[in-house]
Parts: C-alpha cells; sequence; structure tokens
C-alpha cells in the first residue's frame, strides 16, 4: 500500500465516500454562498453594521455585485480548468485536491470575518474562488471512478447499487443543502453579527475537512475497484498530455465537440446564480416583515425541494439513459428548464404574498433543479476517461463565468429605473428558457450526426 493510501480499500457500492465528499461540497457552497445573505440593501431596513457587511463596510450595489459574482469568478473559473487538468494528469490524487481546497475555503472565511474594507473582501472573494475551484472536478472524478470505474456507459453490466448519475445526482444537492445553510445563516447574522458568523462558517469548513483526511478513501494509485471485482490498469500512457498536448489544445478540442451543451451549461448557471445571488435581496426587500420566516422557508425550498430534484435527476438520469439512449438524458433539464419559466415569472410578477411567492419558488426548484446529474453524464460520456477532468473542469469554468448575469443585474438596478423586481422577472425567466431550448438543440443536433453516422 502507498504511504498516502489512507483508510480501508474502496468498494464500489459503498455510499460513505458520497457522504465525505458531499460534506466537503456542502461547506464550500455555503462558504462561496455566505456573503449573499450577510447583506440587506432595502430602503426599509434599519442601517445594522453590526449584521450587515454592506453597511458596515459601506459597499454599493454595484460593489455588491462584483464580490458576489465577478471577484469571485475571476480565479474561479481560470483555476477550474486547471484543477480539471491536474485531476487527469495525477489519476487518483482527487482526495488531495480535494483537502487543498477545505483547507483554503477555511481560511477565505476567516478572512471575510476580519475584512474591514471593500478590498479586503475582495481578496477574501478571490481565494474563496480559487479554494472552490478544486472542489467540484475532483469531487465529480472521484465518483466517475468509484462508481462507474470511470466510465458512464449506463448500458454496460454492473453489479454497483450505487450508479455514477446517482452518485452524481447526490453530490450535487450540496448545492442546495450549502444554500440552505446559507439562508440560515441569517439567524447567526442577527444574534452574532456578520463577522462571527464567517469566523463560524470557517470553522464547519476546517472540521469537515478533518473528517475527509481520516476516513475519505484514496482510490488505488495504480488500480481502481470495480464492480466485477476485476481491475483496470490506471497508469497508461494513453492520457491527452503524455501525448504533448497542451491544456488549451484538449480544452478547445472538448469545447468545439460540445459547443451547444456548454452554452446550454453556461445559461442554465446564469439563470441559478442571478436568483441565488439577488433572490435574498428581493424577498428580504418586498416583505421586510418576514425575514425570519424566510430564512427558514427559504431553507426548506432549497434544501428539500431544491435537494430532492437533484437526487430525482440523478434517478431519472438513470433510467432515461437505460431506456431511451444516454444523450436522451437531456430532456431532464431541457423540459424542466422550460416549466419552471412559469412559477419563476409568478414569483416577481407580483409581491403581494410571501407565502405564495415562496410556494412558486419551491415549485421551481422541484421542476428544475434536476440537471446536473444528466448533464454531467452525458459529458462524460463523450469524452475519454482521461479526459473527464478538464470536461468537468471547463464545466466548473462555465459556472463561473455565470457570475456575469448577476453583476449585470446589480449594474441594471444601479443605472435604469427599473427595479430589482423588474430584472429579476425579465432576466431569470429568459435565462432558463434559453438553457431549455439550447438543452433541445444539442439533443437534436447530436441525434442527427448519429443517424448520419449509421446511415
Amino acid at each position: 500500500q502507498q504511504p498516502d493510501d489512507l483508510g480501508p480499500p474502496t468498494t464500489s457500492t459503498s455510499i460513505a465516500p458520497l457522504l465525505f465528499l458531499l460534506s466537503v461540497y456542502i461547506s464550500n457552497q455555503w462558504a462561496r454562498s455566505l456573503i449573499f445573505y450577510l447583506t440587506d440593501f432595502s430602503a426599509s431596513t434599519t442601517p445594522n453594521p453590526f449584521a450587515h457587511i454592506n453597511t458596515s463596510l459601506n459597499l454599493s450595489n454595484s460593489q455588491y455585485g462584483l464580490l458576489a459574482s465577478l471577484y469571485f469568478t475571476i480565479l474561479f473559473s481560470t483555476v477550474s480548468l486547471l484543477a480539471g487538468t491536474i485531476s487527469d494528469k495525477f489519476p487518483n490524487k482527487e482526495k488531495q485536491l480535494t483537502i487543498l481546497s477545505g483547507v483554503g475555503l477555511s481560511l477565505s472565511m476567516v478572512m471575510m470575518g476580519l475584512s474591514n474594507s471593500f478590498s479586503s473582501l475582495a481578496l477574501s472573494r478571490f481565494l474563496t474562488g480559487v479554494a472552490c475551484a478544486f472542489t467540484t472536478p475532483s469531487g465529480y472524478k472521484y465518483l466517475q471512478n468509484l462508481y462507474g470505474n470511470g466510465s458512464t456507459n449506463i448500458n454496460s453490466s454492473t453489479k454497483n447499487s450505487i450508479s455514477p448519475d446517482f452518485a452524481s445526482g447526490l453530490y450535487s444537492t450540496a448545492v442546495y443543502l450549502g444554500g440552505a445553510f446559507s439562508s440560515l445563516s441569517i439567524l447567526l447574522d442577527e444574534k452574532f453579527g456578520w463577522a462571527n458568523t464567517s469566523f463560524a462558517v470557517g470553522g464547519v469548513c476546517a472540521l469537515v475537512t478533518l473528517l475527509n483526511v481520516l476516513f475519505l478513501p484514496n482510490l488505488d494509485n495504480k488500480t481502481i475497484q470495480i464492480s466485477d471485482n476485476k481491475t483496470e490498469n490506471n497508469n497508461d500512457n494513453d492520457n491527452g498530455l503524455a501525448q504533448g498536448e497542451s491544456t488549451i489544445q484538449i480544452a478547445t478540442s472538448i469545447l468545439s465537440q460540445n459547443s451547444i451543451l456548454y452554452l446550454a451549461t453556461f445559461f442554465r448557471f446564469a439563470a441559478g446564480l442571478t436568483l441565488g445571488i439577488w433572490g435574498a435581496s428581493y424577498f428580504k426587500g418586498s416583505f421586510p416583515d418576514s425575514t425570519a420566516s424566510y430564512a427558514l422557508t427559504n431553507a426548506v425550498v432549497v434544501g428539500v425541494f431544491g435537494g430532492s430534484s437533484a437526487i430525482l435527476g440523478g434517478q431519472l438520469s438513470t433510467t432515461v439513459g437505460k431506456r431511451y439512449g444516454p444523450d436522451n438524458r437531456l430532456l431532464i433539464p431541457a423540459i424542466g428548464s422550460l416549466i419552471t419559466t412559469i412559477p419563476f415569472f409568478l414569483i416577481f410578477s407580483s409581491s403581494s404574498s410571501f407565502y405564495f411567492a415562496m410556494a412558486m419558488l419551491a415549485a421551481s426548484y422541484f421542476l428544475c433543479e434536476n440537471w446536473f446529474a444528466p448533464t454531467i453524464a452525458v459529458l462524460c460520456s463523450r469524452v475519454g476517461k482521461d479526459r473527464q477532468g478538464t470536461a468537468l473542469g471547463l464545466f466548473t469554468v462555465l459556472g463561473g463565468l455565470a457570475n456575469a448575469a448577476p453583476a449585470a443585474v446589480g449594474w441594471a438596478v444601479e443605472s435604469t429605473q427599473y427595479e430589482l423586481r423588474d430584472v429579476l422577472s425579465v432576466g431569470v425567466t429568459s435565462l432558463y428558457l434559453i438553457s431549455s431550448l439550447l438543452f433541445f438543440f444539442d439533443l437534436r443536433f447530436n441525434n442527427n450526426k448519429l443517424k448520419d453516422l449509421n446511415e
């Protein structure tokens, strides 16, 4: 056994490694989203520098938009591709990359709590972006290797009780569970202040990182355990990097072959991020008497409805792929994004009832947050095993670049006569509609391409 192989040998049916990785991803999303819930720009709210970071540091709407989106994105997007390539170049080092991510997140939250200016807060957001960039490419690739032997060929015979699609779906619930914890942070913020809340989240990041150091198994450096008790040599020379291709060449090749799917991913990320970054400001501003209720209700909406949709998306992805073919899994995000435009439009078209708006938010989360597992499964099925890390890195890069949408919302509210409700009503609904059409178009395009190849 290699010196860095901690813990027992991995097996393809145990859910424990998935849960350990999930804990890191939850803390990742909590740290990433925390700033959204420590601000309040509502004119009806009494300025509170103890609880509101924007008041304490005298932040404008546009500065908040930059901190919440682009300043996080600058390094997140750049490093995500590098992180994916590193996971391809150094197979089975996903655990080490995950641990580095957790350490970075802990430090970034401490820096956030110590911030005393816009510049120092920006530095903490830069570090948060770097740390978050190493979480998802290594995490998703670890799960593909562990539960699918690095393959998303769902038609192959397998004895796995956990499919790669289901593992990806459950892992993606961290986006919603982390968002739920971020929402509940409003309660911590009101009692302990924004600085102490930041320190507390940093402590959680450190704790889950330590748990993964102690208990997350390493994938063997030479072989990966697979479901029929055979092993596959993982030290071959088929890696694109070993053949002299640069990271940019590999990324460009993957991007050009899947341009429509990546474009759909970009708009889908943009829609979700716009809602995530500005949703709290909208609800607290539109329903100032329901702030405490919003914290709890939004946690349930995001954690329960969003999380259950992600898990269901993993199950549906496996079923649809087996019955109708791998690419048809894209019907799940295509249909979900299309249908959800209705409740999203209703959320912002009327602010007369807090609970009606939250009910529509719950419906929209349940309808559209099933997209991670099928999208990742299709993407991984189209690239070779030795390029999955880079492909997933590009997926994460687009999630970072999509932060331009929330920044544009901040600019629109500050520079035009439109209110936040109007901008979100048109913007969020349009982004979901565009992503839906692109998912449909990618599916049609690839089906036609396969048909031509078979003729």
